[in-house]
Formats: structure tokens, sequence, C-alpha cells
């Protein structure tokens, strides 16, 4: 794409209940540029947005303030693939392109956090690939936790995303985050110091 070598970028990925936004945090309070994919995509679905023309052209589900109703376009894609791939193909090209501006005016270490970090093509932008995991069980005890949700429920949602351990040949880092936050924590500052170490890349 073209970026800044001033830049090295982390492509930050893992599923549901492994941890991946406390790695994110942890690592944002060292001063690194963190960009959310998850939230690009909310901007680039405002109105005036990259995608919000044809996505409504397409789709409908229009509020009356003219906001897109994420909560009803999610219930046409997820139950239909063909128009899930449609979605994607109209909003992955213009997060792309967000993330690029976003990485072209960044300096120094740069996270991209995006849990369809391989299944979007957004690896192609990062300089290595890190990789959050943990056991089923945890996981599950986790999002029960979090998202007050009974045990099969929390089955579904780790069963609805892609089985990360396929990823694990293209990734530098595995963080595993199967005890105490504390402990995690020291592996992703271990991590980030053997970053700086190997990369003559700083926060800046």
């Amino acid at each position: 794409m073209g970026r800044s070598k001033m830049t090295y970028v982390i492509g930050l990925t893992g599923g549901i209940g492994t941890g991946k936004s406390l790695c994110t945090k942890i690592l944002a309070e060292k001063g690194i540029t963190v960009i959310d994919a998850d939230s690009v995509g909310h901007l680039v679905l405002l109105p005036g947005g990259e995608a919000y023309d044809s996505v409504v052209a397409n789709f409908g589900c229009v509020l009356p303030d003219g906001k897109i109703d994420r909560a009803a376009l999610g219930k046409i894609v997820f139950s239909d693939p063909e128009k899930l791939a449609l979605l994607n193909s109209i909003t992955h090209p213009a997060i792309r392109l967000r993330i690029e501006k976003m990485i072209r005016a960044a300096k120094g270490i740069v996270l991209l956090e995006c849990a369809l970090l391989f299944e979007s093509g957004f690896d192609m932008m990062a300089d290595e690939i890190w990789l959050v995991t943990a056991q089923e069980t945890i996981r599950e005890e986790r999002i029960m936790k979090r998202n007050n949700l009974p045990r099969e429920g929390a089955k579904a949602r780790i069963a609805a995303q892609s089985d990360y351990n396929e990823y694990i040949p293209k990734c530098r880092v595995i963080l595993e985050n199967n005890r105490t936050a504390e402990e995690f924590s020291h592996k992703v500052e271990a991590a980030y110091l053997n970053l700086l170490e190997r990369t003559n890349y700083e926060n800046v």
C-alpha cells in the first residue's frame, strides 16, 4: 500500500473471550498508536461515510435519524451468507482505505486490532501478527460473566467464529491467556520489550 517506513504495524487478533481487548489496553498504555478495525467499521457506515450509500442502496435499514440500523442489518446478513459476502465486499475496502490513511499518518509502532484480520485480508497491512489465545472453557466462563449468558450461549458465540488455531503458523507472537490478568500483562510486556529489541522502531 506504499505506507511509510516510519511505522511498524502489529496485527492483533484472537477469538471472543481470549483477552484481545486487554492486550490492546496494555499496549496502548505504552504509547502505541491503536487502530480498532471494528470502530473504523462503524465510521464508514455513518451518514457520509465511505460505505453508507452502497449499504443503504443494497440493504435499506435506515433509522429515522438517517443512520443505518446496525441491528436490523445484522439480522439480514448473518442469516444469509451471500448477503454477508455482499456487505463485506462493500465495507472491507472502505475500512481498509481508512486504516491505510491512519497508518500513513502515524509514527512508530502501530497496533491494528481486528477479530477478522485474516478473513478480511487486513493481515497484509501488518509487519507481523500477534494472536491471543485461551482454553475454550476459560473463554466460555469469561463470556458468561461479561455478557450474562448461559454456557450454551457462550459456546454458540465461540462456534460462530473462525478456528484461530489454523492461523498460528502465520503469527509471530502467540499470547496465551489462561490464568490471571496480571500474568497475561507480564506476557504482553515481555513480547513488547522483545519487539523493541528486534526492530528499529520506538513509540514517538
